[in-house]
């Protein structure tokens, strides 16, 4: 069952239009905030540390975006080989993982400012703020149970495939393959 170009070339379209522009401004805004909370002393408020590491892991993920759109335009055959494929995955994963946490200790220690102001200038100080970031970016041993998956899936080509009661993962997630599963070729995994 193969899919109709007339569905895949605008699904393909629309996504890289709205890559470009987000990864573009996703740049600049992350380089920025970098750069601000880096370069002026004054900004270096555990809340602004927490904001410029979750700008670097954002960064991470943004460079990434040009594979995701190269394996959209181009899906097979993938020119890095299946431990790049692999290892892009778990470097987003890592890099999601990352923002998550960040987000979580961000909110935690505005609660806390809000909440209990006192309690809160006496327990959010810069270098508990800088060992805490620093824990956060071992986010990536979250990620290893997704990676192990990746390394228990077989050499494939660049797509996901699905059934009504399996699924078949390769490197690229979204659209699947153009011409549909070769038969001969589906390695299937039960759900």
């Amino acid at each position: 069952d193969k899919w109709p170009l007339t569905v895949i070339i605008p699904n393909m379209l629309c996504v890289t239009v709205i890559y470009i522009p987000l990864m573009l401004f996703g740049l600049l805004g992350n380089i920025l905030t970098i750069l601000v909370v880096w370069l002026r002393p004054h900004m270096r408020s555990s809340t602004y540390l927490y904001l410029s590491s979750m700008a670097i892991s954002d960064l991470l993920i943004l460079l990434l975006l040009p594979l995701d759109l190269y394996k959209l335009w181009r899906p097979a055959p993938w020119p890095l080989g299946d431990l790049a494929c692999k290892l892009t995955m778990f470097l987003s994963e890592c890099c999601t993982f990352c923002t998550i946490l960040h987000i979580t200790f961000l909110s935690l220690e505005r609660y806390l400012a809000v909440c209990w102001p006192i309690t809160a200038k006496t327990m959010v100080t810069r270098r508990r703020t800088r060992a805490l970031i620093g824990c956060l970016w071992l986010a990536w041993t979250f990620s290893l149970p997704y990676y192990d998956l990746l390394l228990w899936l077989p050499n494939t080509d660049t797509s996901v495939y699905s059934t009504e009661n399996s699924v078949h993962l390769i490197c690229f997630p979204l659209l699947g393959n153009r011409t549909g599963v070769p038969k001969s070729s589906k390695k299937w995994f039960r759900v």
